[in-house]
């Protein structure tokens, strides 16, 4: 999966990298569009602060939000990534 903001989030590294073909690699797989449940995103940070005792990024909360949303396995090695899926048993790989 990617999103927009994804995308925002990690060309800009890439391109200073000049990682031109992980960019190119990524424009050609499947763009999702985000519908962001801001009740949804409240409800997650709160129960994330709860559980972790620490704020997780919005951005963070909107990417593992989308990819629950679409039913889809989250590749990531973000460590709030992989504790809001750990927290929600949504699946997810490192």
């Amino acid at each position: 999966m990617v999103n927009q903001l994804i995308m925002a989030e990690i060309v800009p590294a890439l391109e200073i990298r000049k990682q031109k073909s992980t960019i190119a690699d990524l424009k050609i797989l499947t763009i999702y569009e985000m519908n962001i449940n801001w009740d949804e995103i409240v409800k997650l940070q709160i129960r994330f602060v709860k559980e972790f005792k620490y704020f997780v990024a919005i951005t963070d909360l909107a990417i593992f939000q989308n990819a629950r949303e679409n039913d889809l396995v989250l590749y990531s090695p973000d460590r709030d990534l992989i504790s809001l899926c750990k927290m929600t048993r949504h699946t997810s790989l490192k």
